[in-house]
Parts: C-alpha cells; sequence; structure tokens
C-alpha cells in the first residue's frame, strides 16, 4: 500500500472509532475503538468530545493522522517527499519505539553533535539503522494506537505469576483495598465484570516496580484504584 492510502486508511479508521461513541449509564460519552485511544487522543489534543454539540469529521480524523505522523497539517503530509513519507510511516507503526517529540530531539541532537542539517533521506536511514534494526529504544509515552500499545508494554513491563503474583496482590490488599479473590469487580477504564482473582499484575522492567492492573491489560489502561466493588461470591 502506498503511503498516502496507508494514511487515509488510519483517518478512516479513527472516523470509524469515533463513530463508537455511546452514552454511558455513567452519563459520559464512551468509546469501544478498533484501532485508536480516542478519549486519550481527544484529550491530549484538545477536542471537547464531552460536549452535546461536539461532531468529528473525516477532515478532523485526517488532521488527527498528520499529527501523529509528524506533520502539521493533512495537506502537508498529501505534500510531502518520498522520504519523508517512509520516515512518517515508520515513526507511525514505531511510536512504541520513539513519539514524535522524542525523535525530533534525537534529530537535533544528532545535527548538533555532528555539525550539520540532516535532509530527509539522512533521517530516514538514520530511523532504519537506529530504531528498526535495533530493538532497545522504547519511549516514554504510550502510543495511541490500539495494539502498538501492547509492543510499549511489551519493551517496559512483564507480568508476574505464580508467588510473585501472589506476593504483590497480598501487599497491595494490606494497603486497605479489600477486594476478596472470589468478589466480582468492575473496571471503570472498560466497564468489564469479573472476579478479582483474574487480575493480572505486571512490574516495570527498569524500576522493579510491580502494580496489579485489569485482566485486559494492555488493551486496558485500568490499574488496582480503577477496580470498583460490585458483589461478593456468595461461598456455599
Amino acid at each position: 500500500m502506498e503511503n498516502i492510502e496507508y494514511f487515509k486508511l488510519q483517518a478512516k479508521n479513527l472516523l470509524k472509532d469515533y463513530k463508537t461513541q455511546l452514552f454511558s449509564k455513567e452519563e459520559i460519552y464512551d468509546y469501544h475503538p478498533k484501532y485508536f485511544d480516542v478519549i486519550r487522543l481527544f484529550n491530549d489534543f484538545k477536542y471537547r468530545y464531552f460536549e452535546d454539540n461536539f461532531s468529528f469529521t473525516l477532515m478532523h480524523a485526517q488532521h488527527l493522522i498528520a499529527k501523529l505522523a509528524g506533520f502539521d497539517k493533512w495537506n502537508d503530509l498529501l505534500n510531502a517527499k518520498p522520504a519523508e513519507l517512509e520516515l512518517a510511516h515508520l515513526l507511525f507503526d514505531n511510536a512504541h519505539k520513539t513519539s514524535i517529540d522524542e525523535w525530533n530531539k534525537f534529530t537535533k541532537k544528532t545535527e548538533k553533535m555532528n555539525h550539520k542539517k540532516l535532509n530527509a533521506e539522512e533521517k530516514l536511514n538514520i530511523f532504519k539503522h537506529v530504531f528498526i534494526k535495533q530493538n532497545w529504544y522504547k519511549s516514554n509515552y504510550i502510543p495511541y494506537r490500539v495494539g502498538l500499545e501492547e509492543s510499549h508494554y511489551n519493551l517496559f513491563y512483564k507480568e508476574l505469576t505464580g508467588q510473585e503474583r501472589i506476593s504483590v496482590i497480598k501487599d497491595h490488599l494490606q494497603d486497605g483495598y479489600g477486594f476478596d479473590d472470589d468478589e466480582i469487580v468492575e473496571c471503570i477504564h472498560c466497564g468489564e465484570k469479573y472476579p478479582f482473582k483474574n487480575v493480572k499484575v505486571i512490574k516495570n522492567i527498569d524500576d522493579d516496580i510491580a502494580v496489579i492492573v485489569c485482566k485486559n491489560h494492555p488493551k486496558c489502561n485500568g490499574s488496582i484504584i480503577d477496580l470498583m466493588h460490585v458483589e461478593k461470591q456468595v461461598k456455599k
């Protein structure tokens, strides 16, 4: 698929995600996206999606996709040179390794160290060599795309099992959360109800900090503070 067509498809996918909008029982707008973290995108880019008169068109979606690809606006993307478009495509698909801001800082630092301005082809070659061939770079920011956030978490975290998992849960419950294994909880992020015993425990690889998260992690961003008491199973 050509790069322009690829980005057109992403804009259409973002619009499809917006159209999953529903008015939830908490009387707020909720989404069930397949491609993008819609609410976080709207919040970060100052879209007032919670207002009754809010509308989101294909033009809005194209603008956001252009921003995620490193352009100021959609027309800049359409008029970009082939090397710029290829680089934008790679940045879009590797946001778990570097965000646009991180990449821009990286290139400015490279230019300063080498006392020269990098052209589009040079930037593309650097990205391929540093961020594609090597697999140890990881962004400090969670990607907006569904699926890439899983790659992001795989770089940062590992899931705990066995005694390590039991120990973390025990420590957290001693902090006053008060969940029972068979108690039904509800995650306010994804809205799913399930027994507390099904939660996941993940540990940050860099600082060794372990946290309890929603059983749907990493597709759901919910942690233990986002779990609500629903009901306790009656033991027979």
